[in-house]
């Protein structure tokens, strides 16, 4: 017996397995999965998506993910960018119009800028699980993820439910 287990989606699908296992006098542990959204690397997949979705609404939430990695802009860079952003209706705004000579790391900046207008154009063309699965590419979330070490499992299992929920609203 010590080696059954049952998997499940939600918490309420346990409590359901719970209930028929204590009514039956069978023992059993409940072990409670991470909550996903306490996951780094789905947390900026997740708020990547948002912003894709609504700039205005939820762009802020990308823009204090930018010094991590995979997005690394440069610290200096980003200062400048948040003295900008008042002035702009999104920090996307803020990146279009802020002269590219007065930033460090220019490059980087146009690359951010770049996969963010060809996934903005994607997603009018593609299904939730594919517009998912190009956000992870692009913007090389899954590349990171997979070559850190650190957290490593938990961000890769973090990254598959997400693509899986995707993967059933297709």
């Amino acid at each position: 017996l010590s080696e059954i287990a049952i998997l499940t989606r939600s918490n309420a699908e346990l409590d359901e397995f719970s209930e028929m296992l204590k009514a039956r006098n069978i023992p059993f542990e409940l072990k409670e999965g991470k909550n996903i959204f306490k996951i780094s690397a789905v947390n900026i997949m997740y708020f990547y998506m948002q912003m894709l979705v609504n700039p205005e609404l939820n762009s802020f939430r990308v823009f204090q993910l930018l010094l991590a990695q995979p997005f690394g802009i440069n610290s200096k860079d980003y200062v400048k960018l948040y003295e900008g952003i008042s002035k702009y209706k999104t920090f996307i705004d803020a990146i279009r119009e802020i002269p590219r000579e007065e930033f460090l790391e220019p490059e980087k900046i146009e690359k951010f800028l770049e996969v963010y207008d060809y996934l903005s154009d994607y997603k009018t063309k593609e299904n939730i699980k594919n517009t998912v699965l190009e956000i992870g590419a692009k913007t090389g979330i899954f590349n990171h993820y997979i070559n850190t070490e650190l957290n490593k499992t938990e961000s890769i299992a973090g990254l598959k439910r997400l693509i899986d929920e995707a993967i059933m609203f297709s």
